[in-house]
């Protein structure tokens, strides 16, 4: 690149300097220079910041800057901080929100750097002007999908405290999201968000108000979602909080949503709640609630699970 007064160009071999000159090739070398330049502006950023904060008006355009960010997103999972700042100053992630790419990996890309830059306070999702409000007011069905999505991916990955409460905004506002009817399917993997709670310390285990919100989640679930890795979320979650695993286990019950083929691994978790005793006093009663809504509806799984225990039940009593 060089710059003159009020142009930049690129310094071309001869040869190609030839072809550019012809008017057939003009609008397919323009594309070519944008997506070639999308896909090198985070190395460009690197090499020269101080250089391409002075000339980022004459690089990214009014007419170049849809493509260079479609490139740029295509080729780039992430975007150094002070380079997010950067794009972001000159509103590039709200125009791409509000002009969504043929990319689908573009838009994806463009979620998930604005919520990387809301995990590490760039972000501040009360205030209007923020991108990640912005998001969240602008963003189509897809958009909003893929937020849950990403933060679904998480679920294993080391994590500050700051998240579990950075996350509960969030999850407030896309349940709200979800009372559109266009929005409906955009969240219905929001229950997952579950698994973030599957490593998390003692300090960050599910408080009421999580709880709550991962209640009203299990409405947005869809019919064909994966019992089975939920099974395996709930795995790792009863040892610690088998309350609240006997809470969603009975509300997905109640809702006809709990059918599973692995129905061993269920009878498992419920034998779970049964051996709480005095550490858990709600889950036998939740459990025995279980059991009776399955019952109720002709599937028999769980009913030696049930007579056991109540035999336990009964001879603790003699014995006592």
């Amino acid at each position: 690149f060089h710059k003159t007064k009020e142009k930049i160009y690129f310094k071309l071999d001869k040869s190609i300097e030839k072809i550019i000159k012809k008017e057939k090739y003009k609008e397919s070398i323009k594309i070519g220079l944008n997506v070639a330049l999308g896909k090198k502006m985070l190395h460009l950023m690197y090499k020269n910041q101080n250089w391409f904060k002075r000339n980022i008006k004459f690089i990214i355009t009014k007419s170049s800057w849809h493509l260079i960010m479609e490139s740029f997103l295509f080729f780039n999972n992430y975007a150094i901080k002070d380079h997010y700042l950067l794009l972001r100053k000159y509103e590039l992630y709200k125009k791409s929100i509000k002009k969504p790419f043929e990319e689908k990996s573009s838009n994806k890309r463009l979620v998930h750097q604005i919520c990387i830059g809301y995990l590490e306070g760039d972000e501040d999702i009360s205030k209007e002007e923020s991108t990640i409000y912005y998001l969240l007011k602008h963003g189509n069905p897809q958009h909003i999908e893929e937020i849950v999505n990403h933060f679904w991916s998480l679920w294993d990955r080391d994590k500050n405290s700051s998240v579990y409460e950075m996350i509960k905004p969030l999850w407030k506002r896309l349940l709200k999201k979800g009372k559109d009817p266009k929005y409906v399917e955009s969240i219905q993997n929001i229950f997952f968000w579950l698994s973030l709670y599957c490593y998390a310390s003692e300090d960050n285990k599910i408080d009421d108000e999580i709880n709550e919100l991962l209640l009203e989640s299990i409405n947005y679930l869809k019919e064909d979602f994966d019992q089975i890795q939920l099974l395996d979320y709930f795995e790792y979650i009863i040892g610690k909080q088998p309350e609240k695993v006997g809470e969603y286990i009975l509300k997905l019950a109640e809702k006809d949503r709990l059918v599973f083929w692995e129905q061993e691994r269920l009878v498992v978790l419920i034998d779970k709640l049964y051996g709480q005793g005095s550490s858990c006093e709600k889950c036998e009663e939740l459990a025995d609630a279980i059991c009776n809504i399955y019952g109720e509806k002709g599937l028999y799984f769980l009913e030696k699970t049930y007579f056991d225990n109540m035999d336990n039940e009964e001879k603790k009593s003699n014995n006592e």
